[in-house]
C-alpha cells in the first residue's frame, strides 16, 4: 500500500469513528445537555434595572465658572428655550424592550418619528416618516444646559409605548424622577386575549399616568377589550372595565383620543365616536366635578 493510499485509509477510518461516536447515547446526552444549558442561558436574560430614585441634586453643588465665549449661554433664556425645543423636541419617541446585541440581556431601544399630524387618526408607525435622533449629547455640555434642557426633552415629545413595556420603560428607561415632566403619551395594546394579566397591566399603567402632568393621552385598544358577556351593552362594558375606570381618573387633559382596532366582534357603527365624546367630556375637564360613574349612565 502506498503512502498516499495509507493516509487516505486513515482519514476515512477517523471520520467513520467520529460519525459513530456522535450517534452513541453518551454523546447524545452530553450534546443534549449542552443545548439545554444554552437554551436556559438564552431564557435567563436580565431585564434593565430601574433608574435609581436617589439622585444627586446638582443644583445644590457649587457651580464652576462658565465660559465667557459660549454663544448659547450668552443668549436670553427665551431664545435658549427655542433652541432646546428645536433640537430636543418635536418627535414621536417609541420606547420598546429589545434583546441586546449578544442576547444576554434586555435593553430599551428608542426609535424616532415625525410628530403626529392628525391626533384623531389611528397611528400606524410603519407609515410614519422617520425623524433625526435626539442629540442628547447637548445635555452633557454643562450643568446649566442640562438643567434647562432636560425638562424640555420630556415635555416637547410624544412618548409611544406598548402597554406590556410601559411600566418597565417608565422606571428603567425614562426614570421615576422625570414622570412629572412628561406631557404627551401614546399607549398601544395589541393583546389577543383578555384576563387578569390584561387588567393588571392597565392598572399599573394608570398609576404611572396619574403621576404625570399629561396634556395629551392617546390609547389604542383591541375591539375585544369591551367584550363582557355579563354586560352586553358596550357602554356598560366600558364603564365596568379596568381601563375605562382608569381613564376617567386622569383629569386635566387638553386632548384625549381613544381608538379600537378592528377585531372580533365588530363594533357597532358610531360607537367609537360616541364613547370618545363622552370620555373626553370627563378627562378634558368639561365635567370634572361630576360623578365618575354617571357619565355613561345614558349611553
Amino acid at each position: 500500500m502506498t503512502s498516499m493510499a495509507r493516509r487516505l485509509y486513515v482519514t476515512v477510518v477517523e471520520w467513520a469513528a467520529i460519525a459513530l461516536c456522535l450517534s452513541c447515547i453518551p454523546c447524545k446526552a452530553i450534546l443534549g445537555r449542552g443545548a439545554r444549558l444554552a437554551k436556559n442561558r438564552r431564557a435567563a436574560r436580565l431585564f434593565p434595572p430601574p433608574i435609581p430614585t436617589a439622585r444627586v441634586d446638582i443644583r445644590q453643588r457649587p457651580m464652576a465658572e462658565q465660559a465667557q465665549n459660549s454663544r448659547l449661554l450668552s443668549l436670553p433664556p427665551e431664545l435658549r428655550q427655542l433652541v432646546y425645543e428645536h433640537a430636543l423636541g418635536g418627535r414621536l419617541v417609541k420606547i420598546q424592550l429589545a434583546a441586546s446585541k449578544y442576547h444576554t440581556n434586555y435593553v430599551f431601544a428608542s426609535t424616532f418619528y415625525q410628530p403626529v399630524d392628525n391626533p384623531d387618526k389611528i397611528l400606524l408607525l410603519q407609515h410614519r416618516p422617520p425623524a433625526d435622533d435626539i442629540p442628547v449629547a447637548l445635555l452633557l455640555s454643562c450643568r446649566q444646559v442640562y438643567l434647562e434642557a432636560l425638562p424640555i426633552l420630556h415635555r416637547r415629545n410624544t412618548f409611544y409605548f406598548l402597554i406590556h413595556d410601559f411600566h418597565m420603560a417608565a422606571i428603567a428607561a425614562l426614570g421615576q424622577y422625570c414622570l412629572k415632566d412628561i406631557r404627551s403619551v401614546y399607549l398601544r395594546d395589541n393583546s389577543t386575549a383578555l384576563g387578569i394579566y390584561f387588567d393588571s397591566q392597565w392598572s399599573a399603567a394608570f398609576l404611572l399616568l396619574r403621576q404625570m402632568c399629561l396634556e395629551s393621552l392617546t390609547i389604542e385598544l383591541p375591539a375585544s377589550a369591551i367584550v363582557d358577556e355579563a354586560k352586553p351593552h358596550p357602554h356598560e362594558a366600558v364603564l365596568d372595565s379596568v381601563w375605562g375606570r382608569g381613564i376617567v381618573k386622569v383629569r386635566g387633559l387638553q386632548r384625549f383620543t381613544l381608538f379600537f382596532t378592528r377585531g372580533d366582534p365588530p363594533l357597532l357603527p358610531g360607537f367609537n365616536h360616541s364613547i370618545l365624546g363622552q370620555l373626553r367630556a370627563i378627562v378634558t375637564g368639561e365635567k370634572v366635578d361630576e360623578d365618575d360613574d354617571s357619565f355613561l349612565s345614558d349611553g
